[in-house]
């Protein structure tokens, strides 16, 4: 009977603990509409692997494809997916241009790296059909201006702070410059 009792508890105990890992995770998903300033740059953030040689030239940043985006870039394109967002995001800057100099050693010379942001997901693909893709706007890259109208984050303001006595956490909290 009280292994019975144990078993129901423990399950109980496993279901909540995933119920609420995934809701959390959830949560917490970066998306172009929760994204900062800050998380664009750590997710696009090299450093040289080789000391006293600067950067390999970083993928080229494009807005997280869309189904139909991604579609065009495996079928006229010949993309294809080299490394998952959360394994380029788990990187540090080193790591990461490390892989990328491995990426472009075996890398037909026509072909490029483009990193997705938010998601992380880093594609190769045909030079010349993502100018294609580009300019029938399947692909959408990140220009200068969209970047810096991302939000900041700030911290978060001790009067309106309730999940720490001392207001010590940051918050995300998006804001956008309007300019005039």
């Amino acid at each position: 009977m009280k292994f019975g009792i144990k078993l129901c508890l423990a399950a109980a105990f496993v279901a909540a603990i995933l119920a609420f890992g995934s809701a959390a995770g959830r949560a917490d998903k970066l998306t172009e509409a929760n994204m900062t300033k800050s998380d664009y740059d750590e997710i696009t953030k090299t450093e040289s692997s080789v000391p006293g040689e600067r950067p390999t030239e970083p993928p080229l940043e494009v807005h997280d494809l869309n189904d139909a985006a991604q579609q065009a870039v495996k079928d006229q394109a010949h993309g294809t997916k080299l490394i998952r967002g959360r394994e380029w995001k788990s990187l540090s800057p080193q790591d990461r241009d490390k892989r990328i100099r491995e990426l472009k050693k075996v890398l037909a010379a026509n072909n490029l790296l483009i990193i997705e942001v938010p998601s992380g997901n880093v594609w190769s693909l045909d030079r010349e059909t993502y100018y294609r893709l580009k300019r029938d706007n399947t692909v959408h890259r990140w220009d200068y201006d969209e970047v810096e109208k991302l939000p900041k984050a700030v911290k978060r303001d001790p009067a309106s702070s309730h999940s720490d006595r001392s207001g010590t956490t940051l918050e995300r909290v998006l804001t956008r410059v309007e300019e005039p």
